[in-house]
């Protein structure tokens, strides 16, 4: 077990004090969107100065076991406090398919990693998980074609969007939707400008065009479930799902991955045939996940990873199946291990725990939040 120190992403939608009081840093006026701990290369995280990257990349079957290691060949997951003054963009991640052949056609196209308009940023796919520690909103999951109907006849002026996505044909709802997303995201912004001074109509819609005036994206919005989740509630986000968060904080645990398609509501790099090419626009919302008891394990259906939210209560001893990161988001906790060595962690503070190092009994009066592999 070994204190573990993450990085902070700076990115322009980012609260200005949330991230930086529970980590206990001073406050200014730079946006601290995201806290990353992992072994991402682009902010891996670090153990007694040293990259967790570099370290796994030179002993991988010591830091991550030898199954592990074989299984993934690196870290599995990507941990992270996100928090959200802003809306971010909207967008959707690849499947693991698409992102090895995305990245694969971007190296060949001579595209550096770290170039802007490079999409694909390494050859895994994004599943996440997200848990409100906040109310947090979002727009998740398609509504059905006549849920979007009627709220495009209740706003009116839309027309041109209804009857793309009406048009006779005796293709499903994902495809309508799909159509009509094709032609709202492919309009010029002087197209959109009427159609957008039309869907302001829509308290949502004015909220978020304070931060994106123009932007066509925003006549995505009606065709997404608004959600909010009260802390504790969670909701997995399957390779397709089309989504933007819009405001508040939460823990984000997700495969090992920087793969972001763009679509809207945002200064950074659209790709739109892109979107279209990996978005699913299949109805319906993703289903909400309730939290219960003071130790309780997230839905997350994928082998890289598992979050399990701990309250304050009994110690709890846990088995230890392959490497872990553990967060204190408020109070502290106390980690020993079989052989009786002691890790404290504060409000901010990460653990990071090898595959070897055996169960460890946990003991919290506050907050914690444990990421393992998946099925574990």
């Amino acid at each position: 077990m070994q204190r573990l120190g993450g990085q902070v992403q700076h990115y322009a939608w980012g609260d200005r004090s949330a991230i930086p009081e529970m980590l206990g840093l001073p406050i200014s006026d730079e946006p601290c969107a995201e806290y990353w701990m992992g072994a991402h290369p682009k902010a891996p995280s670090t153990i007694d100065g040293a990259r967790l990257d570099e370290l796994i990349a030179a002993d991988p079957a010591g830091l991550l076991g030898e199954d592990v290691s074989a299984r993934f060949g690196a870290f599995p997951f990507l941990f992270k406090v996100l928090s959200a003054r802003a809306p971010l963009s909207i967008q959707t991640h690849p499947s693991a398919t698409e992102a090895q052949d995305g990245f694969d056609r971007e190296e060949a196209a001579g595209i550096p990693i770290d170039a802007p308009h490079r999409v694909f940023r390494d050859r895994n796919h994004k599943p996440e998980l997200i848990v409100a520690i906040t109310a947090f909103e979002a727009l998740c999951g398609f509504r059905t074609v006549n849920e979007i109907t009627e709220v495009l006849a209740r706003v009116g002026g839309l027309e041109p969007i209804t009857d793309v996505l009406t048009e006779a044909g005796a293709d499903t709802d994902a495809e309508r939707i799909g159509r009509a997303v094709q032609f709202v995201l492919s309009l010029s912004r002087d197209e959109a400008a009427p159609l957008i001074e039309a869907v302001m109509a829509e308290s949502l819609v004015a909220k978020i065009a304070e931060h994106h005036p123009g932007d066509p994206g925003l006549l995505v919005v009606p065709f997404l479930h608004h959600i909010v989740l009260q802390p504790g509630d969670a909701l997995f986000l399957a390779a397709g799902n089309l989504h933007a968060y819009l405001e508040g904080t939460a823990m984000e645990l997700m495969a090992n991955s920087d793969n972001v398609v763009r679509g809207g509501l945002t200064p950074k790099h659209i790709d739109v045939p892109e979107l279209l090419a990996v978005t699913d626009f299949t109805p319906g919302p993703p289903p909400r996940q309730t939290v219960s008891g003071q130790r309780h394990t997230y839905f997350s259906p994928v082998p890289e990873f598992s979050l399990t939210r701990f309250e304050a209560g009994p110690a709890a001893v846990l088995a230890v199946n392959g490497p872990e990161i553990v967060f204190v988001s408020d109070g502290g906790a106390q980690l020993r291990s079989e052989h009786g060595d002691d890790l404290f962690l504060q409000r901010g503070q990460a653990a990071f725990i090898q595959h070897d190092d055996g169960p460890y009994t946990l003991r919290s009066d506050g907050l914690v939040w444990r990421a393992t592999l998946g099925n574990s």
